[in-house]
């Protein structure tokens, strides 16, 4: 299943034959636009920019003025933003479905050239996003706004996860359901080779899953952070790095605990009470974790500067 910031990101990748006229004719750089593969029409950005309104509209409220100037705001700004951003966008987005249909899966170093070009994109496409979001701002009642401001930190989140998907991939590192469907043929293969895998594999325990959902918690607060306290490239890398050391060491603690875990896991749901031997257990299983989170919280913590502080304590 593709991600779902790729999926926004690479479904804006949307014009107008009229836009791409105008595209064309303006400047030396859109008349070198590439003009092969998918590029949607007009009608597809109109329709996709109204469903938005109309979720916008349901969600807080909106009135048939405001709907209106929202969607004035919509059709002003990415029109411009994709026509601008063509060259670029084009050939990544069908880059990514030649490489989902390929008969063969996509090697690390062809994710790793897709991953850096897709960067600088997708940075502008993260200003316009919030831009979006700033702007509707303006149009909004006093409760109206108290909704967007949480909406909006959530979106800044997921834009920073997805930010954070394509460092992996700037790395070489990716799954590959992210980026190949297999073909039924290899999918045969699979199924005649893999069930003896599977059976030797631990089947994924209750205990590792809760870690696991522990973990995705962390993803969220230091995204959550990094939109706080408006950390620039740098402390952004920095905050992401801290992230990937504490989770490998919660993972491997996860892992190497997987058995007894499991067992402490089915002994809680099995009975409604716990005992002092199954406390002392959780502690020793879970305390360890939750030690490598107040470490991580007091590394982040320490990377804003006094401004950035002093900014994000007044908002």
């Amino acid at each position: 299943m593709i991600p779902t910031m790729l999926s926004v990101f690479l479904a804006l990748a949307v014009q107008t034959a009229a836009d791409a006229h105008d595209a064309r004719s303006a400047t030396a750089q859109e008349h070198e636009a590439p003009l092969e593969g998918i590029w949607f029409t007009r009608r597809t950005i109109d329709g996709m920019i109204g469903r938005w309104v109309d979720q916008a509209a349901e969600k807080y409220g909106l009135n048939e003025d405001q709907s209106k100037k929202l969607e004035e705001q919509m059709q002003t700004r990415w029109p411009k933003f994709l026509r601008e951003n063509r060259r670029a966008i084009q050939p990544l987005l069908n880059e990514y479905i030649e490489t989902r249909v390929a008969r063969t899966p996509p090697d690390a170093d062809s994710i790793k050239a897709w991953a850096e070009r897709a960067q600088p994109v997708f940075d502008r496409f993260e200003i316009q996003t919030l831009d979006t979001l700033k702007d509707m701002r303006s149009l909004l009642t006093f409760t109206q706004k108290a909704q967007l401001a949480v909406d909006t930190l959530k979106t800044a989140a997921g834009l920073e996860l997805f930010k954070a998907k394509l460092g992996t991939w700037r790395r070489g590192e990716f799954k590959e359901r992210d980026w190949w469907d297999p073909t039924r043929s290899v999918r045969r293969q699979r199924e005649h080779v893999e069930p003896v895998q599977e059976i030797e594999q631990p089947a994924p325990s209750p205990g590792s899953r809760r870690i696991g959902e522990e973990l995705l918690r962390w993803d969220y607060f230091v995204a959550e952070f990094i939109v706080r306290f408006n950390l620039d490239e740098a402390q952004r890398e920095t905050a992401h790095s801290v992230l990937r050391e504490c989770k490998s060491r919660a993972a491997a603690h996860r892992d190497q605990f997987r058995a007894r875990i499991e067992r402490l896991e089915k002994s809680v749901e099995a009975e409604d009470s716990g005992t002092d031997a199954r406390r002392a257990e959780l502690t020793a299983m879970y305390g360890p974790i939750d030690a490598i989170f107040a470490e991580l919280k007091t590394r982040i913590e320490a990377i804003p500067t006094t401004a950035q502080t002093a900014t994000a304590d007044h908002e």
